[in-house]
């Protein structure tokens, strides 16, 4: 990718659709190794000469090397990105207005994107120059932050509930949108050995006789095999013991706001989603967002000068060892802590 000439060719593009005839571009420091994941970061301040309104904008752009993009789905990965943000969203906003329901507004502004192969991107509003922070990774997130997580995430998925009531067609048209990746992510050869090997070291983790039934439970589970788990996407790396113990708590605030919407929407949730159906789904597609969190809490926890990105892992001679690298880090006390947190609560809550 020709860094400085693709970017231009993005801001003139979003320009036109504000649309702006002459400004000033200033440029940002872009994501640093190992943190664009699937992609690059670059920021751009774009200062129309008529009048003093800025725009600060955060541009995502897909990776272009071509052995990334035969290991990693990213350019199906973008195009769901993109679907999201230019149809689903815009459709279930529209849904809200309609209803008067909550407005479902935590998302940024979306100001052009591209799908064109090899050239998958997004503009978006750059939410940090609106006072918005990243939370420190390697930090532990704390229960409330999740309690507001769960009530707009509610929202969003009670609208579409709505929607699915309201306009089957358009409903169904949505859902042929939205595929499960996961399978995709894990075909590749090197990929799926280091996932089974980090499946076998998070067992590891548990303390033999103190962990005796998590220990046979998860051996019953996994039996070698990483693919079987991967249904459904869940962020589950954030929180601690603290968190997890208030699963139950978590899902209540979810469902109150869940049915809150429906409610207004003159639906019943109980009818629609009950809240017995909720918490057995979690347990069947959690396993997902732990899986996922072997890898996510290493990356946090992995200091910058030992990250590994995927254009070093895919033009390696030795992609097995450098994803090993990638996924498993050097020794760490705190990951092995937590990663035991996350096993043994997954089989409390019988997900095992």
């Amino acid at each position: 990718m020709n860094g400085v000439n693709n970017i231009n060719s993005i801001v003139d593009k979003i320009a036109k659709s504000i649309p702006l005839d002459e400004y000033d571009v200033e440029y940002g420091e872009g994501n640093e190794k190992g943190e664009g994941y699937l992609g690059e970061m670059s920021f751009v301040k774009i200062t129309p000469k008529k009048n003093e309104k800025t725009y600060n904008i955060a541009i995502k752009r897909a990776f272009t090397n071509k052995s990334v993009r035969e290991d990693v789905p990213i350019r199906q990965v973008f195009l769901h990105e993109v679907f999201f943000y230019k149809e689903c969203c815009p459709i279930l906003q529209q849904l809200q207005s309609e209803l008067d329901l909550p407005k479902f507004n935590n998302v940024p502004k979306c100001f052009y994107t591209s799908t064109e192969p090899e050239n998958e991107y997004l503009a978006m509003e750059n939410l940090k120059t609106s006072g918005f922070e990243l939370f420190p990774k390697e930090k532990i997130i704390p229960y409330d932050h999740f309690e507001f997580i769960f009530k707009i995430y509610a929202n969003l998925h009670a609208t579409s509930f709505v929607l699915g009531k309201t306009q089957p067609e358009k409903f169904e048209k949505f859902a042929l949108n939205c595929k499960d990746l996961s399978t995709l992510f894990f075909s590749n050869s090197a990929f799926n050995n280091v996932w089974n090997n980090m499946i076998a070291h998070a067992k590891e983790k548990l303390l033999p006789g103190q962990d005796y039934n998590a220990i046979k439970d998860f051996e019953k589970k996994f039996c070698n095999n990483a693919l079987s788990v991967f249904m459904e996407s869940w962020i589950y790396n954030g929180g601690s013991k603290d968190t997890f113990d208030r699963l139950d708590d978590l899902l209540q605030v979810y469902y109150k706001s869940f049915s809150d919407v429906l409610k207004k929407a003159g639906l019943n949730s109980e009818e629609v989603y009950p809240y017995s159906l909720l918490k057995e789904e979690w347990k069947t597609y959690c396993i997902y967002g732990w899986i996922m969190s072997l890898t996510v809490i290493r990356i946090k926890l992995t200091n910058q000068e030992d990250k590994v990105d995927l254009i070093e892992m895919s033009n390696s001679d030795d992609k097995e060892e450098m994803a090993k690298k990638m996924f498993e880090g050097k020794p760490c006390e705190e990951y092995d802590r937590r990663v035991r947190e996350l096993i043994l609560h997954v089989h409390e809550i019988g997900a095992l």
